[in-house]
């Protein structure tokens, strides 16, 4: 009988585990599968429009390119896009010029955004659509250009802060 055989399965102390902390092994999985997936950005050096927005972001301070309209356009004539500022700041603040940090920090945003749309699916689907939504979102083309390029890092911010926006207003 099969609901005897799976009772008996659950009796098991690793089954029991396994069960209870299911949702941690999926995140453990999706962050093993995000940073073997992406692991290539780690070794990438500074790229394209990066040099500028380092420059730009170690001359200013989150207040002025948030509020201050002349530094906002120092930046861009055609965008508003403090958010990037800020991206790099962070950046800077942690780990200084070296590359690698920012890329981490790029793989981090965009594993934590996984986890995010995990755990958000959650509430329609049960957990292993919800994990293959997430691996899927993490092995789509958009996700790597987002993971290789930091100059889209506001980008990956923005998807997360959406997800969790999203998810706090249905839990409310």
């Amino acid at each position: 009988d099969i609901s005897m055989q799976y009772r008996l399965i659950r009796t098991l102390p690793i089954a029991r585990l396994m069960i209870r902390y299911r949702a941690f092994i999926f995140c453990a999985l999706l962050a093993l599968f995000c940073f073997t997936l992406h692991y290539s950005a780690l070794v990438g050096g500074w790229r394209y429009d990066d040099p500028a927005h380092l420059f730009f972001a170690a001359q200013y301070s989150p207040w002025e390119y948030f509020s201050v309209p002349e530094v906002m356009l120092q930046q861009s004539w055609a965008h508003i896009t403090p958010w990037n500022a800020l991206f790099y700041d962070i950046g800077i603040t942690l780990f200084g010029l070296n590359p690698m940090g920012h890329y981490a920090h790029q793989l981090s945003i965009i594993f934590l955004t996984s986890v995010a749309m995990f755990f958000l699916l959650q509430l329609w689907v049960n957990q292993w659509k919800a994990f293959a939504a997430a691996m899927l979102f993490l092995s789509m083309p958009a996700t790597a250009v987002v993971g290789q390029l930091l100059m889209t890092g506001h980008y990956a911010y923005g998807l997360l802060f959406s997800i969790l926006a999203i998810y706090t207003f249905i839990l409310s």
